[in-house]
């Protein structure tokens, strides 16, 4: 049985979208047994509504601290397969990805946990397309890969070995549950299919990433770093997604250490270079982009010594 485990908090027109993937996705491939959760994150839109006009949807909403994190745990609380299938709101499945992640003979997951590639659709502020296509460039074989985003299919089982998720993370939580999973020698087996259609504005877009900076979602990768430090398959990962912030610790305690401020010109160097790669193609004013880039580290690397966050409690309700 595979319980598809859909999460959202004000995604509007992009839910319904996401259920009749997942309706397609149970049609297209004769499922059998099968449920589909969705875990609101205390919605002002209509989301809950939506989710409420599928009658085969199990709908909860979060009454107590709302995260991604959480609104997983719970959904996975609340399943009743033996395969979870994580899905963001703004998702729409692909149909095809079943025959590439299960076995046609015995209809089981064919690896512990898996993902594959995101085809994007970006959007501004009021939603109106501005880009499509495939995030990256993607490996054209299966790959085993260190994290993972928001929508992957796991084994109840392995889900239940880690006890889920870490409800501390209010983001990271996909990548810290990725590096304990590791740890166990389960990793993420990405598969060179589409699993997925993202709708979503970039995280490159101006409102979207100093929101990032002030709201505290940033800080979290300093605590994924402080958690993850022994784990031999975090530092790739990490390094490349930070290295600006590396450099700024590395360099900043050596200018100390040395009494020569002169090394933080090797930071400025590094800097520069992430801000021209980063933005060159969005046309943005690369002076701003280069303050932003120095407060965001400047933020996560004072996370690591002083925030420390707890894990919250699931305090949910069921809606009919």
């Amino acid at each position: 049985m595979i319980s598809f485990i859909v999460i959202g908090k004000n995604e509007g027109w992009k839910l319904a979208k996401c259920f009749d993937s997942i309706l397609s996705f149970v049609k297209a491939n004769n499922l059998v047994d099968s449920e589909i959760i969705y875990v609101d994150s205390r919605s002002t839109d209509n989301s809950i509504k939506t989710a409420l006009s599928y009658n085969i949807v199990k709908t909860f909403t979060i009454t107590g601290e709302c995260n991604a994190a959480v609104a997983r745990n719970i959904g996975g609380i609340e399943s009743k397969g033996d395969v979870l299938y994580f899905i963001d709101g703004d998702m729409e499945i692909d149909t095809q990805f079943y025959s590439s992640a299960f076995d046609a003979t015995t209809e089981h997951l064919k690896y512990d946990f898996v993902t594959g590639h995101l085809y994007e659709k970006r959007y501004n502020q009021e939603w109106t397309l501005t880009w499509e296509g495939m995030r990256k460039n993607y490996p054209s074989s299966d790959s085993f890969i260190d994290v993972t985003g928001g929508i992957f299919i796991i084994k109840k089982s392995v889900w239940q070995s880690v006890e889920g998720m870490k409800t501390k993370y209010k983001r990271s939580q996909d990548h810290d549950l990725c590096l304990r999973l590791s740890e166990l020698n389960v990793r993420v087996l990405q598969i060179a299919k589409i699993i997925a259609t993202h709708h979503t504005i970039p995280h490159n877009d101006e409102k979207r990433k100093w929101k990032l900076l002030t709201d505290g979602s940033l800080l979290y990768s300093s605590v994924l770093l402080r958690d993850h430090f022994l784990n031999r398959n975090f530092f790739k990962y990490y390094v490349l997604q930070n290295y600006t912030l590396l450099a700024l610790l590395t360099f900043g305690l050596a200018a100390v250490y040395f009494n020569c401020y002169l090394l933080l010109g090797a930071y400025l160097a590094i800097a520069v270079f992430k801000t021209l790669r980063t933005y060159q193609n969005y046309g943005l004013n690369i002076i701003i982009n280069l303050a932003h880039l120095f407060l965001r580290d400047v933020v996560r690397i004072g996370a690591i010594f002083v925030f420390w966050p707890s894990n919250h409690a699931l305090e949910y309700s069921r809606e009919f």
